[in-house]
Protein backbone atom coordinates (compact mmCIF):
# COMPACT_ATOMS: atom_id res chain seq x y z
CA UNK A 1 0.00 0.00 0.00
CA UNK A 2 1.22 3.10 -0.67
CA UNK A 3 0.90 6.65 1.29
CA UNK A 4 0.49 10.03 -0.60
CA UNK A 5 2.77 12.53 0.74
CA UNK A 6 0.64 16.14 0.87
CA UNK A 7 1.52 19.57 1.84
CA UNK A 8 0.30 20.46 5.27
CA UNK A 9 -0.08 23.73 6.12
CA UNK A 10 1.40 25.27 10.01
CA UNK A 11 4.42 24.73 12.16
CA UNK A 12 4.69 20.82 11.57
CA UNK A 13 4.23 20.97 7.46
CA UNK A 14 6.37 18.44 5.60
CA UNK A 15 7.33 19.16 2.05
CA UNK A 16 5.73 16.92 -0.47
CA UNK A 17 8.11 14.44 -2.43
CA UNK A 18 7.62 13.37 -5.48
CA UNK A 19 8.44 9.54 -6.03
CA UNK A 20 8.54 7.30 -8.47
CA UNK A 21 7.89 3.57 -7.55
CA UNK A 22 9.33 3.60 -4.07
CA UNK A 23 12.96 5.50 -4.74
CA UNK A 24 14.17 9.04 -5.62
CA UNK A 25 15.76 9.97 -8.98
CA UNK A 26 18.22 12.29 -9.45
CA UNK A 27 20.50 14.11 -7.20
CA UNK A 28 20.01 17.37 -5.77
CA UNK A 29 21.75 20.50 -6.19
CA UNK A 30 23.51 20.55 -2.77
CA UNK A 31 25.08 17.16 -3.18
CA UNK A 32 26.49 17.74 -6.98
CA UNK A 33 27.97 20.69 -5.48
CA UNK A 34 29.37 19.22 -2.15
CA UNK A 35 30.44 15.96 -4.63
CA UNK A 36 32.26 19.06 -6.85
CA UNK A 37 33.99 20.70 -3.85
CA UNK A 38 35.29 17.08 -2.86
CA UNK A 39 36.72 16.68 -6.58
CA UNK A 40 38.36 20.35 -6.84
CA UNK A 41 39.92 19.66 -3.21
CA UNK A 42 41.04 16.41 -4.43
CA UNK A 43 42.34 17.34 -8.50
CA UNK A 44 44.13 20.34 -6.67
CA UNK A 45 45.85 18.23 -4.09
CA UNK A 46 47.27 15.70 -6.89
CA UNK A 47 48.29 19.05 -9.59
CA UNK A 48 50.13 20.60 -6.61
CA UNK A 49 52.31 17.00 -6.39
CA UNK A 50 53.16 17.37 -10.31
CA UNK A 51 55.95 19.56 -9.80
CA UNK A 52 58.18 17.79 -7.04
CA UNK A 53 57.17 14.81 -8.43
CA UNK A 54 58.98 16.23 -12.06
CA UNK A 55 61.51 17.52 -10.42
CA UNK A 56 62.68 14.01 -8.76
CA UNK A 57 62.27 12.19 -11.96
CA UNK A 58 64.79 14.76 -13.64
CA UNK A 59 67.43 14.80 -11.13
CA UNK A 60 67.21 10.53 -10.89
CA UNK A 61 67.88 11.15 -14.62
CA UNK A 62 71.00 13.10 -14.47
CA UNK A 63 72.07 10.79 -11.28
CA UNK A 64 72.03 7.65 -13.72
CA UNK A 65 73.42 9.49 -16.70
CA UNK A 66 76.60 10.74 -14.27
CA UNK A 67 76.95 6.77 -13.04
CA UNK A 68 77.01 5.67 -16.55
CA UNK A 69 79.67 8.12 -17.51
CA UNK A 70 81.51 7.48 -14.63
CA UNK A 71 81.40 3.66 -15.00
CA UNK A 72 82.43 4.32 -18.49
CA UNK A 73 85.27 5.88 -17.77
CA UNK A 74 86.58 3.89 -15.21
CA UNK A 75 86.44 0.72 -17.12
CA UNK A 76 88.05 2.80 -20.39
CA UNK A 77 90.96 3.71 -17.91
CA UNK A 78 90.92 -0.09 -16.79
CA UNK A 79 91.44 -1.32 -20.28
CA UNK A 80 94.53 0.29 -21.21
CA UNK A 81 97.94 -0.21 -20.24
CA UNK A 82 99.73 2.11 -18.54
CA UNK A 83 103.59 2.53 -18.82
CA UNK A 84 106.48 3.66 -16.28
CA UNK A 85 106.62 6.90 -18.26
CA UNK A 86 102.86 7.80 -17.20
CA UNK A 87 102.99 6.80 -14.09
CA UNK A 88 106.34 8.64 -12.88
CA UNK A 89 103.83 12.40 -13.17
CA UNK A 90 101.52 10.54 -10.73
CA UNK A 91 102.42 11.42 -6.87
CA UNK A 92 100.64 8.57 -4.79
CA UNK A 93 101.62 6.03 -2.13
CA UNK A 94 100.30 3.36 -3.86
CA UNK A 95 102.58 3.62 -7.45
CA UNK A 96 106.29 3.26 -6.79
CA UNK A 97 108.03 4.01 -10.06
CA UNK A 98 110.79 1.62 -10.88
Amino acid sequence: MRRRMTRQTGPMATPARRTVGAARVGFTVLEVMLAMGIFVVGFAAVVSLLPAAITLQRQAVEDVTADQVARQAEATLRARPMTVTELNGIQSNYIQPV
